[in-house]
């Protein structure tokens, strides 16, 4: 994102990081939850927020911006600036809880009840709202109440060090034969990204008679599975050697398969678009902000099994002709809006039409989420 700025000629200013000392009781209460099996951290506590939004504040008198951007909504929760303050995230703090089947440790009551009140706070504050998926919007403004004038869809892009160029992306599309058929996977958490549904589609594959390749890249299985899977761990794409690795690995994939039981946005579906690669992904989360089903992928049902995906795979493949067009319609998407330079056109030209209408305080409503 700090890149997609400069990128259409913007100054770019880091407020953050901003540390506050930590206080005894913050301390005192993040190691009496965790004794309790939960997770708790101070950074929604008031007094917390309240001394970040006047650190905040003095740098921004410091470099006078144009406007704010606040990646994270507690970094507005208690600002209150002269400029437009712009508040994203790939999700909200609601939204985020369907991820705690799948966690370590559930978030305390005591911090669901302060996220909650602090994400409320900081949505009322911001004069603009920014998403990338229609299902994140559609919380704020349901959930918390927030009037539709001030939100907006705008998708994130590929957190990509270096994008190839459209005409390298068409050779490398032109380049995958069918003999192997390549997928790949991208992920951290096994179970949440539906790991047992991606290696049974690999399985349903093969005992079609299916020479597949599967990459399985970030992921590491609980139990051992077949030996014919390639399995590389967390690879860091800041890194050369490590994005020259993602890129050799997408350069050769016909279809990123995604049957994650939660997902917020997907940064993996632009980074998969900007090498031409169509994905395969149940239809959970902000997903559908992505993927178009039947222009540059498909969307399966939450619960889809690893015959269903096995299938979309054979459908996307049927003929070379077919498969041209979809994995162009993916690039295609790339350079229409799953990019941070579109995301960044998006925000200044939103700023630029709000006027001059007063800030309101932080202070001011007290509707909080509510949950289901």
């Amino acid at each position: 994102m700090r890149q997609g700025f400069k990128d259409i000629g913007c100054e770019v200013c880091d407020l953050f990081p901003l540390r506050p000392a930590v206080r005894v009781h913050w301390l005192a209460k993040k190691l009496l939850h965790r004794s309790l099996g939960r997770y708790y951290h101070w950074d929604r506590e008031p007094d917390f927020l309240r001394v970040v939004g006047r650190m905040a504040e003095a740098r921004i008198r410091q470099v006078k911006p144009d406007f704010v951007i606040a990646v994270q909504s507690p970094a507005c929760a208690e600002l209150e600036v002269a400029v437009p303050v712009v508040l994203t995230h790939d999700q909200t703090f609601l939204e985020r809880l369907a991820y705690v089947p799948f966690e370590r440790r559930a978030p305390a009551e005591e911090y669901v009840r302060q996220a909650l009140e602090q994400e409320g706070r900081s949505f009322r504050t911001a004069d603009l709202i920014a998403y990338p998926s229609r299902s994140s919007c559609d919380t704020v403004q349901e959930a918390y109440g927030i009037s539709a004038s001030k939100l907006r869809m705008a998708p994130w892009g590929a957190n990509l060090p270096k994008v190839p160029s459209g005409a390298e992306v068409d050779r490398m599309i032109r380049g995958r034969g069918r003999d192997p058929v390549v997928l790949s996977a991208i992920g951290v958490h096994w179970e949440r990204k539906g790991g047992d549904t991606i290696v049974a589609a690999y399985r349903s594959l093969r005992q079609s008679g299916v020479n597949v390749r599967l990459n399985v890249i970030g992921m590491t299985p609980p139990t051992k599975v077949d030996e014919g899977i390639h399995f590389l761990p967390f690879v860091d794409k800041s890194t050369s050697d490590g994005f020259r690795k993602i890129a050799d690995l997408l350069a050769a994939t016909h279809v990123l398969v995604a049957p994650s039981r939660v997902e917020a946005f997907g940064h993996v579906f632009a980074e998969a678009a900007a090498f031409g690669v169509p994905a395969l992904a149940a239809d959970v989360g902000g997903v559908s902000t992505s993927i178009n089903d039947g222009v540059n992928g498909r969307l399966l049902p939450p619960g889809a099994t690893g015959e269903d995906y096995a299938r979309a795979v054979l459908q996307l493949l049927a003929t070379p002709k077919a498969y041209l067009q979809v994995a162009r319609a993916s690039r295609a998407r790339f350079e229409d809006d799953l990019n941070w330079p579109a995301f960044c056109r998006t925000i200044v030209d939103e700023v630029a039409g709000l006027g001059a209408a007063p800030r309101r305080s932080v202070h001011e409503g007290a509707d909080v989420a509510r949950r289901a």
